[in-house]
């Protein structure tokens, strides 16, 4: 009994993101401010490659056709990208640290994780330019890249739902607010979708694309300053569980 105890004791110490032998070279406190820099750095990529792309319309096309095969941006996009992943993996780490044993910012910490494992699938599913997807020219690759956006969009619901929780009632209402946004704006993107597939004009969509996606991220930012300001009264309140 004494030495399963002592088995169980050890697995736990292994699994516990708090325990020193995980980044112990970083503090918690800054691998949490990653989920600042990398919002600010897809806003940044964002705005930046869109004016790089010559004929690119920011309001009308999708966040993806800077990434897609045979456009000019892709690879200034996937130069960069690798930061934002790692960005994304020292986010959820940083929030696995600080949680603790508050459950709803332990649960959030996980999902951040699993959306920075799913977000390395981005690099194998790029999706093509319109032309070419209307010739009928696209590949498993474009399928892929919707079957990821799906996954990475229920992701963030729930994300979302679990983190309204991890606060107070401002945090709790502005969760909801962003949960309401994401689903108007994409409905209203599955209005214009399919002209990509058939390069027909797509009026508003990347307007709509990029609230639903970079509102989404602005949460996880904002998510970050909250627990951060959080982090210190738990500190000096002792472990709490929530």
């Amino acid at each position: 009994m004494l030495h399963r105890s002592t088995q169980q004791a050890a697995a736990r110490r292994e699994f516990d993101w708090r325990h020193p032998s995980i980044l112990t070279a970083v503090p918690a406190t800054l691998l949490v401010l990653s989920g600042i820099i990398m919002f600010a750095l897809y806003i940044a990529l964002d705005v930046t490659a869109s004016l790089a792309y010559d004929g690119y319309n920011y309001k009308d096309q999708t966040i993806s056709e800077l990434s897609a095969i045979g456009a000019p941006t892709r690879a200034y996009w996937l130069a960069l990208s690798p930061v934002y992943q790692i960005l994304a993996f020292a986010f959820a780490v940083g929030v696995l640290r600080v949680a603790g044993e508050r459950r709803p910012v332990r649960v959030a910490g996980w999902l951040l994780l699993a959306l920075a494992v799913v977000g390395l699938l981005w690099w194998i599913a790029p999706m093509h330019r319109r032309e070419v997807l209307a010739a009928d020219d696209g590949t498993w690759q474009d399928v892929m890249h919707l079957v990821v956006g799906g996954v990475t969009s229920l992701l963030y619901f729930v994300l979302i739902g679990v983190g309204a929780f991890a606060f107070g009632r401002w945090f709790r209402l502005y969760s909801f607010a962003t949960i309401v946004a994401l689903l108007v704006f994409g409905t209203l993107m599955s209005f214009e979708t399919g002209g990509v597939g058939e390069n027909e004009p797509t009026p508003w969509l990347g307007i709509y694309e990029r609230i639903a996606v970079e509102g989404s991220m602005l949460w996880q930012a904002v998510f970050a300053v909250v627990l951060l300001r959080y982090a210190r009264k738990w500190r000096t309140a002792g472990p709490a569980i929530r």
